[in-house]
């Protein structure tokens, strides 16, 4: 294990934290659909606030000046 520590740049602690980590909690990624249902949810919520940001942008346009 410590060479491959060694090779990755890692301390020895670190990597036995990480995988504590993913012992305790990697089942919850099946729970909730896996990484491809997080992706999915990422890509939507990605289109909401674009389509939001293209909103404000929309009424920025109206009221340009109208705050100064």
């Amino acid at each position: 294990m410590a060479e491959l520590c060694t090779r990755h740049q890692i301390s020895q602690s670190q990597y036995y934290q990480w995988r504590d980590r993913l012992l305790q909690n990697g089942s919850k990624v099946f729970e909730q659909g896996g990484p491809q249902a997080g992706e999915e949810r990422l890509r939507r919520d990605n289109q909401r606030l674009k389509a939001l940001i293209g909103e404000l942008n929309v009424e920025l346009k109206k009221n340009d000046g109208a705050w100064l």
